[in-house]
């Protein structure tokens, strides 16, 4: 305790000098430490700035007074102290929808209406705050994350420690599953993860944050292999309407309330394959949880900012207590879903971080609800075209559309609760991260 009484007033001092300047500068050399084998961060994650080369045999570059020339200071949001290294960083997301959808809602008169509903939406989808710290201990680190576009909100909230090829993870934060559904809204080219990304994790429980504790092991092999352990708090469902399901964390009423994820991936410069598994504590109805099967594979390749291609392919099996009416439930209450997807980009222009650039992208998924049934699926589509600087800010023009086969089920027991899945919608949005 002495040794924290000690730095707990140089933590104070070095947050109040912070806010006192008002503009937090990187020191130089400075290095992020934390390292994330599932890629769970929020916010697009800025490296230190490379050491300046060494020019032997080379006079050093003079100005025209004959003195030599002063180098940049990079620019960033972190200061250092003893009390160790606090990194701000954020993004702010807004957005706009034109959409068209098949359905039956409730309109300004206060009357229903049906068929062919057309709406147009502007929002702030995300605005959000996160700090990185690294502790005076190089193994210590820890990230806190709020979202602040509705009302505040924790995200993520955990602490880190690693020693040797091992991390322990504590504290709220992504499941280790798809890469598709971990990485940053900023590093995916599409607006959003989309209408089976929805299906996933707002209807079927799978993935998403949640509290949990995260063993992994980094061992120093080729091709880079990592594994992933972990145990996560389960919720359950309170309140099921049409068009949304909210949940709450089981809290006190079971020894079995958690769900459990692995995650084994191999990775090269710019090519990751992985697979996972999740025995997920799913809700059927509101205060009833059940476990069921997941699992999924997925292949990541990205060359990170020297690179043209992004392309994300990912396949997902489990368990599920949706089906359709026409089924009979008498033989086996539970159906089998699977989903592929994929998603792929390619940047025309812009090599460096926040060099404009134009990147071109096309996103298509399936979702089949029942694998013994037929004429169920529903169809995710969409292109669009990205603008803006690279890794700084970015303008998306966005257009998908979702189609449901004839089977698919969207009753009121279904996904969606009734809401009818079929939709056209063009986006236009604005992304900027700090």
């Amino acid at each position: 305790m002495s040794g924290f009484s000690r730095l707990w007033p140089r933590f104070i001092a070095a947050l109040a000098a912070a806010a006192s300047v008002g503009v937090l500068s990187r020191t130089a050399g400075a290095q992020t430490a934390v390292d994330d084998p599932t890629k769970t961060a929020e916010t697009p994650v800025e490296s230190a700035e490379p050491a300046p080369a060494k020019h032997h045999g080379h006079k050093q570059k003079q100005s025209k007074q004959g003195k030599p020339a002063e180098k940049k200071k990079p620019k960033g949001h972190a200061v250092t102290s003893p009390a160790g290294r606090f990194e701000l960083k954020g993004r702010v997301i807004a957005r706009s929808e034109l959409r068209a959808q098949r359905g039956t809602i409730v309109n300004l008169d206060g009357n229903l209406e049906s068929g062919l509903i057309k709406s147009f939406d502007l929002s702030v989808a995300s605005a959000r705050v996160s700090l990185h710290y690294e502790s005076p201990l190089p193994w210590l680190t820890s990230v806190v994350e709020f979202e602040l576009a509705s009302k505040p909100l924790l995200k993520d909230g955990y602490a880190q420690a690693r020693v040797g090829r091992f991390q322990l993870r504590a504290g709220q934060f992504k499941m280790p599953t798809a890469p598709h559904e971990t990485v940053s809204p900023f590093v995916l080219p599409t607006v959003h993860r989309g209408f089976i990304s929805g299906m996933l994790t707002d209807w079927l429980d799978v993935g998403g944050r949640r509290p949990g504790v995260m063993l992994s092991y980094h061992p120093h092999w080729p091709l880079r292999p990592s594994l992933g352990v972990g145990a996560f708090q389960g919720s359950t469902a309170s309140e099921i309407i049409i068009g949304q399901r909210d949940t709450d964390l089981i809290e006190a009423r079971s020894m079995q309330a958690q769900s459990v994820a692995v995650r084994a991936q191999v990775e090269s410069k710019e090519l990751a394959v992985g697979a996972w598994y999740e025995n997920r504590l799913g809700s059927p109805s509101i205060n009833v949880g059940k476990h069921y099967f997941t699992a999924g594979a997925d292949v990541t390749w990205d060359a990170g900012d020297h690179g043209r291609l992004r392309a994300w392919l990912s396949g997902i099996v489990g368990d599920s207590w949706y089906r359709h009416p026409a089924t009979n439930p008498s033989t086996n209450p539970e159906t089998t879903f699977a989903t592929g997807r994929l998603l792929a980009a390619y940047r025309v222009v812009g090599s460096e971080r926040e060099n404009f650039y134009l990147e071109p992208f096309g996103l298509c998924g399936l979702f089949d609800p029942d694998l013994k049934l037929t004429h169920d699926f529903a169809l995710e589509t969409a292109i669009g075209l990205n603008i803006g600087l690279w890794r700084r800010a970015r303008i998306t023009l966005q257009l998908e559309s979702v189609v449901a086969d004839t089977y698919f089920p969207k009753t009121s027991a279904g996904y969606g609760a009734g809401e009818d899945p079929r939709r056209e919608s063009l986006f236009a949005q604005i992304m900027l991260a700090f």
